[in-house]
């Protein structure tokens, strides 16, 4: 009596277990990749928007002497690109449409920067300004003094680029300010 050996074609349930075990811890590591790079990029984004910021302010400051104040010239910070009820830095500032309107001249369209910035459920999304507008008083918090104006804003995790001329605090945010 003779036997054939059957030969299976395929792969045992082994096999195929590791083949997937192998594409999920590729495709997590994928991820996780992409995650940063993505939060890197709306970084960037944020920086970008302070350069056009700083720009629109030096240029008003060439035509007008002065930096922009805004709605009753108090020493405040205000939310820029931000409009009516939006509100920037965990809800407590608001938008002027005095200052997006004097900036709008220098920048097209005043970009806001509406991505989220979560800090322990907390949103610190947003560019906010602060102006001095004559000698002898300063902006709240520290920075500008003497006709001078400061830019606040946050990146997501523990970046500690802010961009060029900008000093940055870390934690679990990184706070930028510029000058």
């Amino acid at each position: 009596m003779s036997y054939k050996t059957i030969k299976n074609k395929g792969f045992t349930l082994i096999e195929v277990m590791v083949v997937v075990s192998i594409i999920a811890l590729m495709s997590s590591v994928a991820l996780s990749s992409m995650s940063s790079a993505y939060s890197s990029a709306r970084n960037s984004k944020r920086i970008q928007m302070i350069k056009q910021y700083v720009t629109a302010l030096e240029l008003y400051r060439n035509d007008n002497s002065s930096y922009p104040q805004y709605g009753d010239g108090s020493t405040g910070r205000l939310c820029v690109g931000e409009t009516g009820s939006n509100v920037c830095h965990a809800s407590t500032r608001s938008g002027d449409s005095n200052l997006n309107s004097t900036l709008n001249q220098y920048i097209k369209g005043t970009p806001a920067s509406l991505e989220k910035v979560m800090v322990a459920g907390v949103d610190f999304h947003g560019i906010t300004y602060s102006a001095c507008p004559s000698s002898g008083c300063s902006c709240p918090g520290t920075g500008c003094i003497n006709g001078g104006y400061q830019l606040e804003w946050y990146l997501e995790g523990s970046a500690n680029n802010c961009g060029a001329g900008s000093k940055w605090t870390s934690g679990a945010m990184t706070r930028c300010t510029y000058p």
